[in-house]
């Protein structure tokens, strides 16, 4: 329903959790996006991104806004993770 995606764009626990994400993934994979990224959805989703998933991904990091123009931005990789976790293969089981 409508108030589920609404609460997973702006609640304080999915915020918090996805900057808790975000701080794993920088932690297990430093220097290497990709890596964060198939992690993110090893973990999120129980499985590897496809090549797609992986370039949109990618795509979508470097196009948010940084204060500083490093690919380890912690806001950028905590919104993605906020964006995962709102996907219906995250929220749903099939």
């Amino acid at each position: 329903v409508s108030h589920q995606a609404l609460f997973f764009l702006n609640s304080p626990l999915v915020k918090e959790s996805a900057r808790a994400f975000a701080k794993t993934l920088e932690a297990a994979a430093p220097d290497d996006s990709a890596g964060r990224i198939k992690l993110a959805y090893e973990r999120a989703f129980g499985r590897l991104p496809t090549e797609s998933e992986t370039q949109r991904a990618e795509r979508f990091i470097a196009s948010l806004p940084r204060k500083e123009p490093t690919k380890n931005d912690e806001a950028a990789w905590t919104a993605w993770g906020q964006m995962l976790f709102a996907a219906n293969e995250f929220i749903y089981r099939e």
